[in-house]
């Protein structure tokens, strides 16, 4: 895997995000490049599909404990009331979707060509998602200390 490309500048990307961003460091790694038929879920999945000169789609997979300690870092600024809570932390996870998948690609375009992002779609209590039959994905898993997150990537 080559510095410049989408497996490992999304990883890269992540790891600097939380490291410098959310003051939590990432303990350890593990990747693998595959075939897939399902995806497992953690308790909160992000998603965001690219289109155009890259094209792939992405799904970053938290643990309960780790994303409860990002929303608590990432609106630590902020005033959110009770009844604003569920909305708050489905626009946190759509928000750093964005802020990686676009700094990602901003890193690895090496062409002028348009690249699109769709709207960022924020799920909980979902267990897999179902792929088609053999696509090809790859799969970090980034263990901090208060819990793992799974970054795929189907191409």
């Amino acid at each position: 895997m080559t510095e410049h490309s989408p497996n490992w500048a999304m990883s890269s990307t992540v790891i600097d995000f939380f490291s410098t961003e959310l003051m939590i460091e990432t303990t350890s790694t593990t990747s693998e490049l595959n075939t897939i038929q399902k995806m497992e879920l953690n308790y909160l999945t992000s998603l965001i599909n690219v289109e155009g000169s890259i094209k792939m789609f992405v799904a970053l997979s938290y643990d309960k404990g780790l994303f409860n300690e990002i929303f608590a870092r990432y609106t630590a600024d902020l005033d959110i009331a009770e009844d604003e809570q569920e909305e708050a932390l489905t626009d946190s996870a759509g928000d750093i979707i964005n802020i990686i998948v676009g700094n990602t690609l901003a890193d690895v375009n090496e062409t002028d060509k348009k690249i699109i992002m769709s709207p960022p779609l924020v799920i909980t209590a979902a267990q897999q998602i179902a792929c088609q039959r053999n696509s090809l994905f790859y799969k970090a898993n980034l263990i901090t200390k208060y819990g793992a997150l799974d970054v795929y990537l189907l191409k």
